[in-house]
């Protein structure tokens, strides 16, 4: 599976699907949340690309709200509208399980599995 670069870096899919997540939850005080954070060109990401991801995300029940236009034999949506686009218990989940502490505290306990005494 293809990277896509945000500031050099190679961000892959999952890294995209969690900084989406993270928006969300961020703007959850928010009545009219901005989300042009989340545009193609400031993911560094094709809109082809975002729209697919945003599809997988609703289908997975991490996110909601989100109305999707097809066009053609196009297989991401041609248009997407964010306006109503929430976060779910799902996706507050997701975002807790792989957030980087958790994911160093696995990664603790894995080594002391594998290490007797400690």
């Amino acid at each position: 599976m293809k990277g896509c670069r945000v500031g050099g870096d190679k961000l892959k899919t999952q890294d995209v699907v969690y900084k989406i997540l993270q928006k969300l939850d961020e703007t959850l005080d928010e009545n009219n949340p901005d989300f042009t954070d989340l545009s193609p060109e400031s993911l560094g990401i094709s809109k082809e690309r975002r729209n697919y991801i945003l599809e997988m995300m609703q289908d997975a029940g991490l996110i909601k709200g989100v109305n999707f236009t097809r066009g053609g034999n196009n297989r991401a949506p041609i248009m997407v509208f964010l306006d109503n686009m929430k976060i779910t218990l799902k996706g507050i989940e997701y975002l807790a399980e792989n957030s980087s502490t958790a994911k160093i505290l696995r990664a603790a306990r894995e080594i002391k599995d594998l290490i007797p005494g400690i």
